[in-house]
């Protein structure tokens, strides 16, 4: 007899219930329905059964109420939340199904997230896919695997559950019968992750599961699926879309699906999916249906939306191979025998329909970092198809553009294993990148290297500064002012050897004007060796050059400017921070060549120049 079974809290401990949908909490995303978009297709798409087409998504909106709500409240057998909503309930959202149980006219709201041309959850009932998404915590396995899924945290049934107002799903699915399945090819199983909690006088953890009780004497234990025919009558009466041997693929149906701005949209379930999505569903390998009571909204066309215009530029120019007028390709250096992948950039002209639909609020923007297509933003992408983050940096500029880089597939394992949780951001200092050789440095490298080749494609397309008006102008003087000996000026650059280390000063410090009213960077090139008499033949030095302010308007005295730096034969090796420190390898006979660039700072401060080169090993 198929009913619920709640998991008992032991002395070993373990997770509660509400870890799973808390484990996908994640603040910037603009909508509920975002984080659900993206992590239910990356599910699916990491399910894919080739040879069978593209992956195909539905999501399906249903508000039932009076007989229709009755009658599915009927099979959920939800008694025994209801018994414990005495301890449960202020840790729920508020109007949740069981509060709005006995009222016929409240709407029970449902969203079947239904997938097709995929695998079904089938495997063994203790190690495979069923297992794996139903009964795992924080399970990784996937990441280990480089085989370009896109998850890799085993918590991508937290999205489901933490957009049902019950922490309640239900999940269909067919697949191959195998073995491993016991001959069986559909499952069903009703999960709730609620907080734990107490109830006549025993311990809860919160993790609770509607199936077929195992008959093992341990009190809690969690309960086989339902299979095969039972599984497919139960569906039709929970109202899943039927599903034969033959209709491989899973459904996930959300109880209660009511997030906190409100019952899940379809409008905005669509945005979420062109933004997100627009490389798979571009390319023909996804596609995304929207229903809502029986009607099925008009299908997703992302090259329509203006604010992805650009995107979808660059990356076509990066399927085609080369550039156009409008969109310059950027190619990176191998690194350790590995390709990166391209970058594609494109200007956005404030004539372009695209330049006011990036347009974002500059307080909503600081709290969405990444979060949604802006001004000089690059989409991240790798194999899954998934736009990972539109990456912003702090680049002063009063023009505009836009990229796209699609990672190659060398680096697909480097780069899934950066990704938080939450799979929205590329970061260098994971400590998963351990497990992988140079991890950390190749994707500090694809970072530093994208953001570096934006930075100076905004350069490129800023107008010749004007003509000099008569007399010496205020560049002109504030040049004088960094080469003669002034009390407020800027030192010459350093000049001659260091102990053992000899620095010449190949472009004496300078400033060049920017496109931001009365700014200027300030820009120098050194080059450095070791001294020809010192018995070493190689040695590891780190270079450390600052900017600080003596004077200025909004510059407090010893303030420093950030600085880029880098070695002029390796655009990757940038470095940027008021406190940058270079390392690299000099010899006797050939020097290292570097160049200096500040971030912008006001032409009224008087800065100066200062570098140090330390020692930090030597080889004999």
């Amino acid at each position: 007899m198929k009913h619920w079974v709640f998991e008992r809290r032991t002395r070993d401990g373990g997770a509660s219930g509400e870890a799973v949908p808390n484990a996908v909490e994640a603040g910037g995303w603009s909508s509920s329905e975002e984080l659900l978009v993206r992590e239910a297709i990356q599910n699916s798409v990491d399910a894919w059964r080739p040879g069978c087409g593209p992956v195909k998504v539905v999501f399906r909106l249903q508000h039932l109420v009076e007989g229709e709500k009755a009658s599915v409240l009927e099979e959920l057998s939800l008694a025994p939340f209801a018994e414990r909503m005495g301890v449960l309930g202020g840790k729920l959202p508020a109007g949740n199904v069981i509060e709005r149980s006995a009222e016929p006219l409240a709407a029970l709201n449902l969203l079947y997230v239904e997938d097709y041309n995929t695998v079904g959850l089938g495997g063994d009932l203790e190690d495979g896919n069923y297992y794996r998404l139903l009964f795992t915590i924080g399970e990784g396995s996937k990441a280990d695997k480089d085989d370009g899924s896109g998850g890799s945290f085993g918590f991508g049934k937290g999205v489901y559950a933490h957009n049902s107002n019950l922490r309640m799903i239900f999940v269909f699915s067919t697949f191959e019968p195998s073995a491993e399945t016991n001959g069986n090819w559909a499952r069903l199983l009703g999960c709730a992750y609620l907080p734990s909690h107490e109830h006549e006088g025993k311990r809860w953890t919160g993790r609770a599961w509607f199936g077929v009780p195992s008959g093992d004497d341990v009190e809690g234990q969690s309960p086989y699926p339902i299979v095969d025919d039972e599984a497919v009558a139960l569906a039709q009466k929970l109202g899943f879309a039927t599903r034969g041997p033959a209709d491989l693929g899973t459904s996930v149906l959300i109880i209660g699906s009511d997030s906190q701005e409100g019952v899940l949209k379809l409008d905005n379930l669509q945005a979420a999916a062109e933004t997100w999505w627009w490389p798979r569903l571009i390319d023909g390998d996804l596609t995304v249906e929207l229903v809502e009571q029986g009607i099925r909204a008009p299908g997703l066309d992302p090259a329509r939306r203006a604010d992805l215009q650009p995107f979808i530029r660059c990356r076509t120019a990066i399927l085609r191979g080369h550039d156009d007028e409008n969109v310059k390709l950027r190619t990176f250096n191998r690194k350790h025998g590995l390709s990166l992948g391209l970058l594609a950039l494109t200007a956005v002209q404030p004539d372009q329909p695209s330049w006011e639909a990036l347009n974002h609020d500059s307080d909503e923007f600081e709290d969405r970092q990444g979060k949604a297509p802006a001004h000089r933003t690059v989409a991240y992408i790798r194999r899954p198809g998934m736009v990972v983050t539109y990456r912003a940096w702090s680049i002063s500029s009063s023009l505009s553009a836009v990229g796209t880089f699609q990672a190659d597939d060398d680096v697909d394992q480097h780069l899934k294993l950066s990704e938080p949780m939450e799979h929205d951001r590329w970061d260098p200092h994971s400590g998963r990148l351990e497990r992988l050789p140079y991890g950390h440095e190749i994707v500090r490298a694809i970072e530093e290297g994208i953001r570096r080749r934006l930075r100076d494609f905004l350069k490129e397309l800023q107008p010749p500064p004007p003509p000099p008006k008569t007399g010496l102008n205020w560049l002109g003087k504030r040049l004088g002012e960094i080469l003669t000996p002034r009390t407020k000026a800027a030192p010459p650059g350093p000049e001659g050897d260091r102990g053992g280390v000899s620095i010449v000063t190949e472009v004496r410090p300078h400033f060049t004007a920017t496109d931001a009213g009365n700014q200027v960077r300030l820009k120098a090139t050194y080059s450095i060796s070791l001294k020809p008499d010192v018995d070493l033949e190689e040695a590891t030095v780190s270079f450390s050059p600052r900017l600080a302010v003596l004077e200025g308007d909004n510059g407090a005295r010893g303030d420093l400017v950030p600085l880029d730096v880098w070695r002029c034969d390796d655009e990757d090796s940038t470095i940027h921070g008021a406190e940058a420190n270079l390392e690299m390898s000099i010899t006797a006979t050939e020097r290292q060549v570097v160049e200096v660039v500040s971030d912008p700072f006001s032409a009224d401060w008087s800065v100066a120049v200062h570098i140090e080169v330390s020692q930090l090993a030597e080889k004999a």
